[in-house]
């Protein structure tokens, strides 16, 4: 481990974590999408119902007066600072809330370090003996004070977040894939097979890292006799874990992993907890489920399916939708606030990271977009001309936001 670099001088008061990063597991399909920036539709219906969904609304394609891509303004962003690995580069962001501790993985380089908000120097770096594994594999708990890795050789290791110093490692099985919660009691590892049969879902002692329980059967989690292509879990909640998959969303009991094969089994790719509300992205949108009941509150359709988890911030849920574009509802109802449909020639979108005032977005190349936040209308963007550059991740900070450009984090100040 190296040496420390910086304090952290930055505020980290103990908040749970009420956007968490990390796309779904194993490789989602990439295509095109077409549109344009400056599309926004107002006063959409989501679908609403007590437990009991209805059929959603019809699109409509009005477009009004505004900047485009070819005319949007120029941001011109400070840059605050970057930061890099000693070795390898930045393919993983973690951090506990938007003003909790701030974490970085290598892939190729297996290592996981703390960074100072204020500066983006090393707090300090833990190097791992194997790379990370694909997926969601840092994740803190909520607090901050510790954070979880997973290798590509199987073994999750849970380390002190003041110091990196480790404090236990444990094995997990299938780790084409693997995705974290830490809970108060229970680090909750799913982890994907190579083969797409399947997977497991595996519940270690927070404290010691003993194995509490593993739920596969013939090697992959299975219900009705299905294999569960598994995709995102939750934190632990009044003694249940969610967990998602492409042919449903279930839940399972916290302390022996018995799962609760009568709930909700709508597909998912990702979902974000906020309150007592799971907003799930699926194929056909966003759904809003009520915990711990797991009824459905509401569905608000997207045109494209929504790959990413959903972003909440103050009253209102904001996803995007492939092949489609960025959606803003409220978080209440399901009602359409906006909708504004984006052109890019590249990969799958990004989940939005959401500021005071701007929906930041990305094509995933050389350009982060900004989007007011109560219409949807195109307010400017920030060009990167690093050769090759490739926007990769976007996080947002309570007074920043934060652009993993081709294996470099930057921290920019905010219009």
């Amino acid at each position: 481990m190296t040496a420390d670099r910086d304090a952290d001088d930055d505020s980290e008061s103990d908040v749970r974590d009420r956007y968490r990063r990390r796309t779904a597991l194993g490789t989602m399909a990439i295509g095109l999408f077409a549109g344009c920036l400056n599309l926004r539709e107002e006063s959409e219906q989501g679908d609403q119902s007590d437990g009991n969904a209805t059929e959603p609304t019809t699109e409509t394609d009005d477009q009004p007066d505004g900047p485009t891509l070819e005319t949007a303004p120029a941001y011109g962003l400070e840059e605050r600072w970057r930061a890099a690995l000693e070795t390898g580069t930045i393919t993983d962001i973690a951090q506990a809330g938007r003003d909790g501790p701030l974490f970085v993985g290598g892939g190729d380089s297996a290592t996981v370090a703390r960074l100072s908000p204020s500066s983006g120097t090393r707090r300090w770096t833990r190097s791992l003996e194997a790379p990370l594994a694909n997926g969601r594999a840092i994740e803190p708990s909520p607090s901050g004070d510790v954070i979880a890795a997973a290798t590509e050789s199987g073994t999750v290791r849970l380390l002190d977040a003041d110091d990196g110093a480790p404090l236990w490692d444990s094995t997990a099985t299938h780790t084409a894939s693997i995705s974290l919660s830490v809970g108060s009691e229970s680090v909750i590892v799913l982890s994907d097979t190579t083969d797409d049969e399947g997977g497991a879902v595996t519940a270690f002692d927070r404290t010691t890292g003993r194995l509490e329980w593993r739920n596969t059967k013939d090697d992959f989690l299975e219900i009705d006799d299905s294999p569960v292509l598994l995709s995102s879990a939750s934190a632990p909640i009044d003694g249940w874990v969610f967990v998602a998959g492409w042919n449903g969303s279930y839940r399972i009991s916290i302390d022996d992993g018995t799962i609760d094969d009568e709930e909700f089994r709508a597909a998912s790719n990702g979902w974000t907890i906020d309150g007592d509300r799971l907003y799930m992205a699926s194929m056909e949108g966003i759904n809003a489920v009520d915990l711990p009941a797991f009824d459905r509150r509401w569905r608000a359709e997207s045109l494209g399916r929504a790959n990413r988890r959903p972003t909440v911030a103050g009253d209102a849920v904001y996803f995007a939708a492939e092949n489609d574009g960025y959606y803003a509802v409220d978080a209440e109802t399901g009602d359409r606030n906006w909708r504004a449909r984006f052109v890019a020639a590249g990969r799958a979108p990004l989940e939005p990271a959401v500021t005071a005032e701007t929906v930041w977005v990305t094509d995933r190349e050389q350009s982060v977009y900004g989007l007011d936040r109560a219409t949807g209308e195109l307010d400017g963007v920030q060009e990167f001309e690093t050769e090759h550059a490739s926007v990769e991740e976007l996080r947002e900070r309570r007074d920043a936001i934060l652009v993993l450009v081709s294996g470099e984090l930057s921290a920019f100040e905010l219009p």
